[in-house]
């Protein structure tokens, strides 16, 4: 009886030292990359202002002509200059984008800029940072020049400079999409 008391006690021991040995092994966390699956998971102001996933913004591509932008972009039309076109969006009563497309001597497409204005710093904050998300979900990892500022380059060498700028309690969001042939 003893013998077995012995093996019984050993064999114990030794299961034991067994699973001590066996390290857990690590979880795997996803990263808020990997947690957003498709354009819908993004804020709808992020979907909103970008509209669609084709071209460089809005569905609009560098090279176009102003018709061209004009019969891509939904937004209402606010101004047309010798170079540029301008449209507008409203969230609310408080927070609105503007969409600035500008062309070269040849009236191509060259240069889009848009500004996205809010009442408060809070939502300001907060859409900057769905943005952030959104770029580095379409395009991968920013380079984060400050807080405030990020920059992408895209596959063919398109320039994105995402930056909030304050203004008293609140702050604005510009995002320029700068193609190649542009670049200083």
């Amino acid at each position: 009886m003893r013998a077995k008391s012995v093996f019984l006690l050993t064999l114990i021991i030794f299961s034991c030292k067994q699973q001590e040995k066996k390290q857990p092994e690590k979880e795997e966390k996803a990263t808020p990359q990997e947690k957003i699956l498709s354009f819908e998971d993004f804020g709808k102001e992020v979907q909103q202002i970008v509209k669609s996933q084709d071209g460089v913004f809005r569905g609009i591509e560098f090279g176009y002509s102003p018709s061209e932008v004009r019969g891509t972009e939904t937004a209402y039309h606010l101004e047309t200059g010798e170079n540029y076109i301008t449209y507008g969006m409203d969230f609310n009563l408080d927070e609105n984008a503007d969409f600035e497309y500008f062309f070269d001597k040849d009236s191509t497409l060259n240069k889009i800029e848009s500004v996205i204005y809010f009442s408060t710093d809070t939502a300001s904050a907060r859409v900057f940072d769905d943005f952030v998300k959104y770029y580095e979900w379409k395009l991968g990892e920013s380079i984060k020049i400050s807080p405030t500022q990020y920059f992408w380059e895209t596959a063919n060498r398109t320039h994105i400079n995402l930056k909030r700028v304050l203004k008293g309690r609140s702050a604005d969001i510009l995002i320029e999409f700068i193609p190649p042939k542009e670049q200083k």
